[in-house]
């Protein structure tokens, strides 16, 4: 799966520097309630493993400039969550996290047939965090994650729940204190790593479709599903 951190390092910079270089943005009272969504890029996770299942089956062939095989988001929202987090003393939050990872790994044939696997991460946690300041939160706790894993058009899905955890540090960019002109509102740049169970994946076929439909042996296998987030969020806290 490809990730450009350069990019997103270089964004980060941009939003944060701003904001350090203005400390008025940022009030220091410490806020009771803090509620958000965001998105951002994945790093790593099933898809990443798909992708190198597909190298060895030959599905490795470059359409132009688009390599094969490759990871990309199931919907426009590369990978999607909320959180809402209650202070319960002044350096200290509780709250709870959900996100969804949808990602559909494609690989080409040298005949240009072409073969599809879905995959999908949606997780539930429960997180203790720790605040030193206003603007930075770093939380950890356990979480409920869901995986799937689709061979599409062999009708084989593996699915499974299991426990395992979720660790987040969050950095605010900008942060408005309640007025009559704004909404109690910031922005924030986040870090993920959603641990993850292995999913066991059973053996199976993989269609390939082009000139002559075939199938490719799928080996039974141990699927990583843990990964890596970096985006960045809205909210508003009071």
């Amino acid at each position: 799966m490809r990730f450009t951190c350069l990019r997103w390092i270089t964004y980060a910079l941009a939003l944060a520097v701003p904001a350090l270089a203005q400390p008025t943005l940022i009030s220091r009272e410490m806020p009771h309630v803090e509620l958000s969504v965001g998105a951002g890029r994945i790093l790593g996770g099933p898809g990443a493993h798909v992708e190198r299942e597909m190298t060895r089956l030959g599905l490795n062939h470059g359409a132009g400039l688009l390599e094969m095989p490759r990871t990309s988001t199931t919907d426009s929202i590369p990978g999607a969550f909320a959180q809402i987090h209650v202070g319960v003393a002044p350096h200290a939050m509780v709250g709870v996290f959900v996100s969804t990872v949808p990602t559909d790994t494609v690989g080409r044939a040298a005949d240009g047939g072409q073969a599809y696997v879905k995959e999908s991460v949606n997780s539930r946690a429960l997180l203790v965090s720790y605040r030193p300041s206003p603007w930075i939160r770093i939380g950890a706790g356990p979480a409920l994650h869901r995986r799937s894993l689709e061979l599409i058009g062999s009708d084989s899905v593996t699915r499974e729940q299991r426990l395992g955890w979720l660790g987040s540090a969050d950095v605010k960019v900008f942060r408005r204190p309640l007025s009559y002109e704004h909404p109690p509102t910031y922005g924030y740049l986040t870090a993920q790593y959603r641990g993850a169970p292995a999913l066991n994946v059973p053996a199976g076929s993989l269609a390939v479709s082009g000139p002559e439909r075939r199938f490719l042996p799928w080996p039974g296998q141990r699927v990583r599903t843990s990964h890596w987030m970096i985006g960045v969020g809205v909210g508003f806290e009071i």
